[in-house]
């Protein structure tokens, strides 16, 4: 799976690097809830996706959070080993703002380092967001550097 070929190919289809924009053009429905431990989670209902962002998290964190729940819902949403079913509602849920415990959630954390680490982009995202942790930065350009 080429995950950066794939993210380039969004953006150029889209012209953008936004998630939220991205998903909308695809039709994928975002959600805000306030959650105490849960950051973010992609949702399938029968055909109907959707990404749901802990709505307590900074705009910084929910853009990061969108970017991974993308990643699920472009290159998951359709694998039984990455969703748990339950009543036909299929969902992988994130803990942490970069997870760590499958592959599944890796090829997530590229995508999204991949859709946002763009100097352009992310230059505009640092002037929007002046008190960015550098943890978060670091953290992305790895995930960019990291062959998946």
């Amino acid at each position: 799976m080429n995950i950066a070929l794939r993210v380039r190919n969004l953006i150029k289809r889209y012209e953008t690097r936004d998630p939220f924009r991205i998903a909308e053009e695809l039709g994928i429905i975002i959600k805000y809830k306030p959650c105490e431990e849960t950051k973010g989670y992609f949702l399938k209902v029968n055909t109907n996706k959707f990404i749901v962002i802990n709505s307590n998290l900074s705009e910084l964190e929910q853009l990061v959070v969108c970017s991974h729940e993308l990643g699920h819902a472009l290159l998951h949403a359709n694998n039984k080993y990455v969703l748990t079913y339950e009543k036909g509602v299929a969902m992988v849920q994130d803990f942490t703002l970069f997870p760590v415990n499958s592959i599944y959630a890796n090829q997530a954390n590229k995508f999204a380092a991949e859709l946002l680490m763009d100097s352009e982009f992310f230059d505009d995202v640092l002037l929007q967001h002046t008190n960015l942790d550098p943890k978060i930065y670091e953290t992305l350009m790895r995930l960019k550097h990291t062959r998946i």
